[in-house]
């Protein structure tokens, strides 16, 4: 078996979607922006960024046909934006929602280890911080 791009892209982007939400009333924290998706920022005090970053494939077992496994690796990058000039408190304060909501998760055979917060930035009209998490996935074949 390949790797399955589309379809890990789709878990993560299920499994952001569900989590990115307020536990009552189940409502997003912020709009999220998607990969190739149209989205106008025009409207928006702040949003959060969806990416997947394809990594590595390591074969982790060898064995008789149909009995191998690779190991592909990957990073989810959330990029969280407020507007400029309204201080960093909101921006950390979302950015550790996202790291909580991603680190060290497992769900629909995606495994998370532990965030990295960084680069916070002045991008136009935003203030922007980076969250990027690890993950792995086995394919059998």
């Amino acid at each position: 078996m390949t790797i399955d791009l589309k379809n890990e892209l789709l878990k993560i982007t299920d499994y952001w979607l569900e989590t990115w939400q307020h536990k009552s009333p189940k409502e997003a924290i912020t709009p999220t922006a998607l990969p190739n998706v149209p989205f106008n920022t025009e409207d928006k005090a702040e949003f959060a960024e969806l990416h997947v970053l394809s990594g590595d494939i390591l074969r982790i077992t060898f064995g008789s046909p149909d009995d191998n496994t690779n190991r592909h690796t990957g990073v989810i990058r959330v990029k969280v934006n407020v507007r400029i000039n309204t201080g960093d408190a909101r921006l950390l304060e979302l950015a550790s929602i996202a790291s909580q909501n991603l680190s060290w998760k497992v769900f629909n055979g995606i495994r998370t280890r532990d965030a990295r917060i960084y680069n916070i930035d002045n991008v136009g009209s935003w203030r922007t911080i980076t969250i990027d998490v690890a993950y792995t996935t086995d394919y059998n074949f």
